[in-house]
Parts: structure tokens; C-alpha cells; sequence
């Protein structure tokens, strides 16, 4: 996405100094609680990709600051210390409340220091300013939303990054390019890789661009998107996007033209839509956020309608057996969907290696299993293994049944005949105008 803000820069400017701030905010703990705003696997992520940003704008014959800080106190010092510059800051808008509130802090700043202020918009499939209604009138639903987005609306181009970008401005020794900071710095750890991850990617475009490019043309993937996206193992029965798009280290955008060129020379089929189904639900999550603002976030909802959450036990008594499902003891039966998508265990067999000698199916439920085969498995129960905390008696009807439960059984992909909500629930065809 950076590309969109260089091209903006590289056209209207004589110089460009590129920053990244690691805004010590977002690597500290929640206001409540203190939870980690931060893990360190997305801390390693952001740091490669901080790092490969760098090395991309050295071949283009720039270069990137790298600042521990706040990017308000950051941006006040450097223009305080360019002298003799009329200076615009240009930024990626945002959306959500802390990242607007920085953005407001970086108005404040420019405005007392007579520069100007300019954020753009690029991290959405479809444009902002290209929307069918203002974001005032969003649609609360996102069918809704999808029929009104792609009946009138194309998907701007890509916008490719000048070979050479202009110079970088000289400024006084009192600020420096600076390094990457110590995991240590950002109250993290640098994480070990577990070589069962179904995500092994590296952060940065450069690691971005290789996993587009394997997942639609080297292994064409994409075409069974739909059948495989809830798998469990490997790293091919999604597109493993998500992160990168997060960090905007891939753009929608991109992704879509890369996905029209594939449906031209290769296939176009409900799931290579399906793909950008799922980056149109990110684009709506985004517009509905600028819709509410931080509302999205109040205790009472958007609408502001206040719940009387009270302890009733003769008002819970009255929804007994009476919601919305006509059937009666209705409960999410967890054996039953293990095996629906594991049936072999054998995702259950990767991550919990104290089972890993039960054979088959019989791993969904250690506890039926005899003496002699817990025994067989090296399996303890109470000591290598937890005794379960209840045991629902439906539970057994699918252990016993074994693999005529299971749908699917191979640790990827959809239940073979169940019900599921997929993309026949929003559509009859690709492209078919509703």
C-alpha cells in the first residue's frame, strides 16, 4: 500500500524521506487487563517486514527511517530540524479509534509547524471516495452492502512504484536512518517457528508476492478455495493472505488483478470469487467502523440500545427450551465435528503428541478406550493426559459409529454433504445480478 502514498509523493515532491515509528503503544498491554496489544509472532512478522520495506526502497534509490517512538513526537522533531522545507506529511488513512487518534495528534503537529497534512486512502478492495452512498448511510447488513458494491462499482488499478523515487532531503546529524529494534525493545521475545505451522511465511512484499504467486499459479490452489478454506493442515487450503494485507504489505488490489489475469489464462470459478468475497467482508468491516466510529467498541452496541444485563434466575427460567431452534436439546456436539474434519486425527495427532499412538478415529475420544489400548498408547489418563470434565452421552453414539460419522476425514477442506453456509447461501452463480 506504501506504493500508493510514494507515487502521490514522487509526483508532487522534489524530496521524500520515508518513516516507519514502532509506536511503543502498540506493544504494550490493554487498558484493561494489560493483555498484550502484540504477540510476538506478529511482533517477528512486522520487524521482516519493516526490514524487507527497507532493502525495497534502497533499490529504488531511497532509503527508510527507522524511529522507536511515538509517531507524533517523531514527526515533531524532524520537521523542527529540516530547516528551509515546505513540508507535507503523508500517511495511509485509517479507520478505528487509536489510529485515528494518532492521526489527529499528526494534524496537531503539522498545523504548529506550518507543514501540511495529507492522508490517503488505499487499503481497501474498493475506494472509498468511489462508494455508491456516503459512509453515513453504509448498509448495516453486508448483503446488502455487496449487492450495492458490485452492481456499480470497478476496482481502481494497481499503482506501480516509480523505478527511481526522488531524493531523500539532507537533514543535521541530530537524526539518524537508525536500526531495527531489539525484540526486547518492544517487550517481546523472538518466537520459535513449530515446523507444524500452517503459516510459515516470512513478513514483508517480497515474502507477500511469493505466496501470490504460488498460490495461484504454481500450485493453482486457488481454484479449490472453496472446497479447502477450512482446512486444518498445511499451508495451501487457504491463501494464507491475511497478514500481509494487515501489515499492507499486499493490497486488495492487488490481489484482484492478480486473480483476473489467472480466471483469463486459467479458470474462473466460484472459488477464485470466493476470494474476493472474503476481501469484500474486509472492506465492509472497514467502512462500517468509519460508519460508527468507536462506538463499534460501547458496551451498548452502535445503536446505543442499553441491555438490562441482570441476574434473573426467573427470567432465565422463562427462555428455557423456548429460542429460535424447534429442536429440543440442541447442543454443538464437539465430537461429532472433530470427526466431521479430522476423522483421522490427524491434526489432533500433530499438536497433542501425547495421543499421537492411538490409531484412527478412536483419538477423538481417548476415555472409551480399555485399559490395554490406553495402555498400548502409552496414554495415562489422569497423568500424560487429562480425564475429560464431562462426558455428554451423544458423544458415543459417533465413537462407535467411527468413520461412517465422519464427513470428511482428511484434516482439510468441507464436510462432504453438510449444511453450510458457503457462497450458494449469498449467490446462485458467479457474477449473477440479484
Amino acid at each position: 500500500m506504501l506504493k500508493i502514498v510514494l507515487a502521490h509523493a514522487h509526483k508532487n515532491t522534489d524530496y521524500i524521506l520515508p518513516l516507519y515509528c514502532f509506536d511503543p503503544r502498540h506493544f504494550a498491554g490493554t487498558h484493561h487487563y494489560g493483555f498484550p496489544k502484540t504477540g510476538s509472532f506478529r511482533t517477528r512478522f512486522l520487524l521482516e517486514s519493516v526490514e524487507d520495506l527497507r532493502k525495497k526502497l534502497l533499490k529504488h534509490g531511497s532509503n527508510l527511517m527507522i524511529v522507536h517512538g511515538k509517531p507524533e513526537d517523531v514527526v515533531s522533531k524532524i520537521v523542527k530540524n529540516l530547516v528551509g522545507f515546505k513540508l507535507t506529511l503523508l500517511l495511509h488513512a485509517e479507520v478505528t479509534k487509536e489510529e485515528t487518534d494518532v492521526e489527529k495528534s499528526l494534524q496537531k503537529v503539522c498545523q504548529e509547524n506550518k507543514a501540511s497534512f495529507v492522508n490517503i486512502w488505499g487499503s481497501t478492495l474498493y475506494h472509498k471516495g468511489d462508494l455508491p452512498f456516503q459512509i453515513s448511510k453504509v448498509p448495516d447488513a453486508y448483503t446488502a452492502f455487496r449487492k450495492d458494491v458490485e452492481d456499480q462499482l470497478k476496482i481502481r488499478p494497481e499503482i506501480s512504484m516509480p523505478e527511481k523515487l526522488k531524493p531523500v532531503p539532507s537533514f543535521p546529524s541530530e537524526i539518524s536512518w537508525g536500526n531495527l529494534p531489539s525484540y526486547e525493545m518492544l517487550n517481546s521475545s523472538e518466537p520459535l517457528l513449530n515446523p507444524s505451522s500452517a503459516f510459515p511465511f516470512s513478513g514483508g512484499e517480497t515474502a507477500a508476492l511469493q505466496r501470490l504467486k504460488s498460490y495461484l499459479w504454481d500450485t493453482n490452489a486457488v481454484a479449490q478455495y472453496k472446497e479447502t478454506r477450512n482446512g486444518l493442515i498445511g499451508s495451501d487450503y487457504s491463501t494464507k493472505f491475511s497478514p500481509w494485507l494487515a501489515l499492507g504489505c499486499l493490497s486488495a488490489r492487488k490481489i484482484h488483478w492478480e486473480l483476473e489475469k489467472y480466471e483469463q489464462q486459467r479458470t474462473k470459478n466460484q472459488s477464485t470469487y470466493w476470494v474476493r468475497f472474503e476481501l469484500l467482508w474486509r472492506d465492509y468491516f472497514k467502512f462500517v467502523s468509519m460508519k460508527y466510529g468507536d462506538r463499534i467498541f460501547y458496551p451498548n452496541g452502535m445503536k446505543g440500545k442499553r441491555q438490562e444485563w441482570k441476574k434473573n434466575i426467573e427470567l432465565f427460567k422463562t427462555w428455557q427450551g423456548i429460542g429460535n431452534d424447534p429442536r429440543e436439546n440442541r447442543k454443538f456436539n464437539m465430537i461429532k465435528q472433530s470427526m466431521d474434519y479430522d476423522l483421522e486425527g490427524n491434526f489432533i495427532r500433530m499438536w497433542v503428541p501425547e495421543l499421537r499412538e492411538i490409531p484412527g478415529s478412536k483419538i477423538h475420544s481417548p476415555w472409551m478406550l480399555s485399559s490395554g489400548a490406553l495402555s498400548a498408547a502409552n496414554v495415562r489418563l489422569g497423568q500424560n493426559y487429562p480425564n475429560p470434565v464431562v462426558v455428554a452421552p451423544e458423544w458415543s453414539r459417533h465413537q462407535r459409529e467411527g468413520k461412517e460419522s465422519g464427513h470428511g476425514g482428511r484434516g482439510h477442506g468441507i464436510p462432504k454433504g453438510g449444511n453450510q453456509r458457503g457462497i450458494d447461501f449469498y449467490f446462485k452463480n458467479p457474477g449473477t445480478k440479484k
